[in-house]
């Protein structure tokens, strides 16, 4: 019964075309059928029993079907829709909790993110850092600039939005010297052991509060969320006591 869910659509701000779908589906597993006999089966079943019409566009019933093992969720796409860079920066953004009014380092793939972190977050300074000649992104209270060629003064930045790669002993290094002490990093990873291994051996003034997992582009990543800690000055007494 889909009525629930046209009255739920009707009530968005806006116009929605309750009488209109798009489908997708997303398979997480090995299965006797494919992606495309899903979508077929499940079209088929919108238009001849429930008798909705396929569309485009994103003002009209947006549905997804995610299938997982025996289990299967279908979801209801509310709202506009966002792009995938859009998503992705909001979702990053989000995981560090990022306040308003925050200086964050961006040093990602996708340009189109710093567009969004900019209209969404409203940070008090965004500076981006792109890997190679790419300087089409435009952010109102910031800077983009290509890696290597904007220097940073030590415990400038809040939030750090990042992507390993290169030498990530020289990466950590900076990234230590940039973020303020309780600033906080999301690093995407590839090399997940390598990169904790030498955070250990080489005893980076980092903490780890969540490891995520990312899969993008048919490669897995992990998702690093690690807190700048305040380094011990060695000159001071150091006084402890038990309870």
């Amino acid at each position: 019964d889909l009525a629930a869910v046209q009255s739920l659509a009707r009530a968005q701000p806006g116009k929605v075309d309750t009488g209109a779908f798009v489908f997708s589906v997303t398979l997480q597993g090995r299965y006797r059928f494919s992606n495309a006999e899903v979508r077929h089966a499940v079209r088929g079943i919108f238009r001849e029993k429930h008798g909705l019409r396929e569309g485009r566009g994103s003002r009209l019933l947006r549905f997804h079907l995610q299938i997982t093992g025996h289990r299967a969720l279908l979801v209801l796409r509310l709202g506009e829709g966002n792009k995938g860079s859009r998503a992705v920066a909001y979702c990053l953004c989000r995981l560090l909790a990022m306040q308003s009014d925050a200086r964050v380092l961006w040093a990602r793939r996708d340009s189109d993110e710093l567009s969004a972190i900019d209209e969404l977050f409203r940070p008090r300074l965004l500076l981006g850092l792109l890997p190679e000649q790419r300087l089409g992104a435009k952010i109102q209270n910031g800077v983009v600039a290509i890696r290597g060629q904007l220097p940073l003064k030590a415990g400038l930045i809040d939030y750090v939005l990042g992507f390993v790669a290169g030498d990530p002993i020289s990466e950590l290094a900076e990234l230590a010297r940039i973020l303020r002490f309780g600033g906080v990093a999301i690093m995407q990873v590839e090399h997940f052991d390598r990169y904790i291994g030498l955070m250990e051996e080489m005893d980076f003034p980092f903490v780890v509060l969540a490891v995520l997992g990312l899969q993008e582009q048919g490669r897995k990543y992990r998702l690093l969320i690690l807190e700048r800690l305040g380094e011990i000055d060695p000159e001071l007494l150091q006084v402890g006591w038990d309870v």
